[in-house]
């Protein structure tokens, strides 16, 4: 077994490599390794190798407030999340101690997000930093494996983190092999191999086991996982209370939870980067074709209408810009987000620089079955919104590659999608990082305001800029 970035741990691999396991489901957790200390690390190389301690200001160990999270040189002082700041500070007074920068890191966390959807149309984010993936479709522990370890590079790659894995037949598996080999480390647990991984570890590693529970356990003499299974149920519900069942499957690696997205949520999309900087628009807007279709199999196979399509366009030097476009009406239609991604790109890309990224996702999700919002739709809402200047004959005799939507765009051009560009550049040493610019609605409302008086009517602009990123 080759070694990736880390320590790939196999436990007691049943000689079954190479066979098909069809009869049990097939779980990744994958949990970045002190992610929000490490996304500090990787943005100044000076705090690499140091004690960083990430949450309230310790002012001298007088500060109130806890540890969000620490490097795994600050643990080695007995430092932890959820530890009161001032007892952190006691511990390790020479550490870094830096506030949290949470829109970094949900930036961070959303471009890992987005590699692990790659892998499986199961995917369920759980947090900020971890995230399960239903692999069940590769049929064997042995190729799961495999790409747990191109998760591993590809994060490494892009991001310049690191993530630890666990692979069981359940979540409850998955999670705790997780944490089995930390940091950078894969963890395998076969079906069959599930309890007797499980039996030695100290019964805290259960989830739903907190401290009160693993301190009323251990002193009812229940120390380890194998302990709580030899249990006799009933003792066991006298101390556990009517979690207790529950509590001894998931000890016995038995977990029926399935891996889903969760409800609520804001957006999905998909982004490439380039191998090499490009201004090729045809290849731009091929990469987008191709982006759209793989975003559209995750918003059609979850029954998703969306509202609003974004684009993220990142150039050399790390300059991202990102535009939205709200639509009139809810859809799924797969066309419509491509000829609004297109649009969208026509309208606001500059042609003078390279690109190294181009991202495409649909947000503003509709709880109930959307309109499909056709050509006709569109050309009807748009000559609504300007009927001075809208020319449909134009928009459908529109040539070359561009869509009727992109005709649309370039009838109207900056008038009404490009908004204030506030550009941001970060230094980055191999890894993208940027932030998406800020549009402002207010633009949008006195271009809107200009048609309006030049109508003399008052129309409803449902044209908006947001920042997603």
């Amino acid at each position: 077994m080759t070694e990736v970035s880390g320590t790939t741990e196999r436990f007691e691999r049943a000689e079954t490599t190479g066979a098909v396991e069809t009869d049990s489901r097939i779980i990744l957790h994958i949990d970045m390794d002190s992610f929000f200390a490490s996304v500090e690390m990787r943005e100044n190389f000076e705090l690499r190798g140091k004690p960083v301690i990430i949450g309230a200001d310790p002012r001298n160990g007088s500060g109130r407030g806890v540890v969000s999270t620490c490097s795994y040189e600050a643990r080695k002082y007995g430092v932890h999340s959820a530890m009161p700041v001032s007892k952190a500070y006691m511990l390790c007074p020479q550490g870094i101690f830096l506030p949290v920068n949470m829109p970094l890191y949900r930036e961070v966390s959303h471009n890992v997000m987005e590699i692990l959807r790659e892998y499986s149309d199961k995917f369920e984010q759980v947090s900020i930093d971890e995230a399960y993936l239903d692999v069940s479709h590769l049929g064997s522990f042995d190729a799961a494996e495999i790409v747990a370890e191109e998760i591993q590079r590809r994060i490494k790659s892009h991001e310049r983190l690191t993530c630890s894995v666990g692979i069981g037949k359940s979540k409850v598996v998955a999670k705790i092999a997780s944490d089995f080999k930390k940091p950078a480390g894969i963890t395998v647990v076969p079906a069959e191999k599930s309890e007797e991984f499980l039996r030695p570890l100290p019964i805290g590693k259960v989830p739903g086991i907190g401290k009160k529970g693993q301190k009323v356990l251990t002193d009812a003499g229940i120390k380890t996982v194998g302990d709580l299974l030899d249990c006799d149920i009933q003792r066991l519900i006298s101390i556990l209370g009517r979690h207790a069942p529950e509590m001894k499957e998931f000890a016995a690696g038995n977990d029926s939870r399935e891996v889903e997205e969760r409800v609520g949520q804001k957006s999905v999309g998909r982004e490439r980067t380039y191998q090499e900087d490009t201004k090729d628009m045809s290849k731009i807007l091929e990469t987008v074709g191709f982006i759209c279709g793989e975003v559209h199999k995750v918003v059609s196979s979850n029954e998703l209408y969306f509202r609003t399509v974004t684009v993220k366009i990142r150039y050399s030097g790390f300059i991202t810009k990102t535009r939205s476009f709200t639509l009139p009406q809810s859809t799924n239609d797969t066309d419509v987000m491509y000829d609004t991604a297109v649009a969208l790109i026509n309208a606001n890309i500059d042609r003078e620089r390279a690109v190294r990224l181009i991202g495409v996702y649909v947000s503003n999700f509709d709880c109930r079955r959307g309109h499909q919002t056709k050509i006709p739709d569109w050309l009807d809402y748009f000559e609504s919104m300007f009927p001075d200047s809208f020319d449909s004959d134009a928009a459908v005799a529109h040539s070359g590659s561009q869509s009727y939507q992109a005709g649309i765009v370039a009838e109207f051009g900056a008038g009404y999608m490009t908004g204030a560009s506030e550009e941001s550049s970060r230094e980055g040493s191999g890894a993208d990082a940027g932030n998406g610019d800020t549009g402002d609605d207010a633009d949008f409302a006195d271009d809107s305001d200009r048609y309006h008086e030049k109508n003399e009517k008052k129309r409803s602009h449902k044209t908006r800029l947001q920042n997603w990123f």
